[in-house]
């Protein structure tokens, strides 16, 4: 084949490191969604995770997952980006290690905090506390000149409300689900947190790689990358927010207790059907 075609091949994303995947990924999850729906005792009751409460929560699992990492994914890069560029600040590995400090001091600090929300005011307010904080540490950044300090406190900011955000989503499954299925719930919502954050990575990673200028060292992502990547973060948060408006305050295990029932109705009728 000649280096051309192999060349717009690789521009078009048909290379099989990108294609087994995205062919394998859907089918995959179409077998397992398949055979999950058809044992008598699944892994993951999806009865369950498609129940209101279980369901909008992983959906805000994934997008504040996607807003967590963009701050992971971009003050570094941002950081050490070569003054060549007009916005790079050239800083060390253990500069941009200082800068992303204050995110998790921040999660530490507020763990009490976030624990004492939620005891009061119930987890879903904890939620959207975190994630309003979130969007507004991002919304700053994309509109700021990014400097050292200025990254460092938005890290703190980020840390802030995706700490209050991730705290209360364990509470609000677990609410919402019979108590043998916590385990099983639970880890599903932390697999969406997953999602969104290699979701996050692959998305950011493209921006950076397609918004370029040219510098003497060769191409380069663009300031306006970073401010549309940080700007992704906040509508992240935002599009999170958006969902968790949905979600019902209730007491400990009322979506839980009524989930189990409809679970014990089924597997009876299952036993009786195996009979």
């Amino acid at each position: 084949m000649p280096a051309g075609a192999d060349h717009e091949r690789e521009f078009l994303g048909l290379d099989p490191a990108v294609v087994v995947p995205l062919v394998a990924c859907p089918i995959s999850a179409a077998l397992w969604l398949w055979y999950e729906t058809r044992v008598s005792n699944p892994v993951v009751d999806l009865a369950t995770s498609l129940h209101r409460q279980v369901l909008l929560t992983n959906i805000a699992a994934v997008l504040a997952g996607f807003a967590m990492f963009t701050q992971n994914m971009l003050t570094p890069q941002l950081l050490q980006a070569d003054e060549n560029t007009g916005y790079g600040l050239g800083s060390s590995a253990f500069v941009t290690g200082l800068a992303l400090a204050p995110a998790g001091f921040m999660m530490m600090v507020l763990s009490p905090a976030a624990s004492r929300l939620s005891t009061r005011h119930g987890p879903k307010t904890t939620l959207l506390a975190g994630l309003v904080i979130t969007a507004f540490g991002y919304a700053t950044a994309a509109l700021m000149t990014p400097g050292v300090w200025q990254l460092a406190v938005g890290a703190g900011v980020n840390g802030a409300g995706v700490g209050l955000a991730y705290s209360a989503m364990p509470t609000l499954v677990m609410n919402a689900v019979p108590e043998s299925e916590t385990a099983a719930a639970t880890g599903l919502n932390t697999l969406m947190r997953t999602i969104g954050t290699s979701s996050s990575s692959a998305v950011l990673a493209m921006l950076l790689t397609t918004v370029t200028i040219g510098t003497a060292a060769g191409a380069a992502p663009a300031e306006s990358a970073f401010h549309l990547g940080f700007g992704m973060g906040a509508a992240s948060a935002l599009a999170a927010l958006f969902v968790a408006a949905f979600l019902r305050t209730g007491n400990r295990n009322d979506g839980g207790a009524r989930i189990g029932a409809g679970l014990a109705e089924r597997r009876i009728g299952t036993g009786l059907a195996e009979r």
